[in-house]
């Protein structure tokens, strides 16, 4: 019924007219049913093609005759990565220390935490970013040193954010960023913001990779 492949870096995409055999016949576009819809493309840079596809540049088409359940849905993906040579646990101590990062990126003008400084699920962060308004983020999943996702959420936009730090050979570490903007309007957006959202990935991972370092030969660790 479908086939899974990678899906390009920076392309919004819509996906309509899935029919989910584990639904009960009659369930039409409620909330659990687009949650489900959520879940089966929520694999990173896994795009789903199916009957009726449709990107976003294209014509929307009608239902598939017959089909009686209906999913839209639109996001974009912006992934960054970066090999830093300094051990994880500095990595993670330096990237986790949020309320610092506008000492080593240009990207973030301002960041506090509303509810402590420390990553926890629940808290949250105002992050003020140039050119932007200030935006509130929530984190929602975290492993200590590893990862953490915090979410934004506004009327028509839901953007999360993953932030990964990966142990490599030789006491170095891969970090890796993913940001997934959903909704009409976060796909919208995403996309006349393309240029500025990779720029400001790049520049956390110089600034990280460059703190990380810095760090790590102050320490004797490389």
């Amino acid at each position: 019924m479908f086939s899974v492949t990678r899906t390009p870096l920076h392309t919004p995409f819509c996906l309509r007219d899935v029919r989910l055999q584990t639904l009960p016949l009659g369930y039409d576009n409620t909330a659990e049913h687009k949650n489900l819809c959520l879940r089966v493309v929520d694999e990173p840079r896994i795009q789903l093609h199916l009957p009726q596809y449709s990107a976003i540049s294209g014509p929307l088409k009608p239902p598939i005759q017959g089909h009686p359940f209906r999913c839209t849905i639109w996001y974009m993906l912006t992934e960054d990565s970066i090999e830093i040579d300094a051990p994880p646990q500095l990595v993670w101590d330096v990237f986790s220390d949020v309320q610092r990062w506008p000492e080593w990126t240009a990207s973030v003008t301002s960041l506090t935490g509303r509810d402590g400084p420390a990553l926890e699920v629940g808290r949250r962060f105002a992050i003020k970013q140039p050119g932007m308004a200030k935006l509130t983020w929530t984190v929602t999943e975290i492993a200590p040193g590893t990862s953490w996702t915090w979410v934004q959420r506004s009327p028509g936009v839901r953007v999360s954010a993953r932030h990964d730090v990966i142990a490599q050979p030789g006491g170095r570490t891969l970090v890796r960023q993913r940001l997934d903007q959903r909704g009409v309007l976060g796909a919208l957006v995403g996309r006349l913001m393309a240029e500025k959202t990779k720029r400001f990935l790049e520049l956390e991972a110089q600034g990280l990779k460059a703190r990380s370092e810095q760090f790590s030969r102050a320490d004797g660790s490389h």
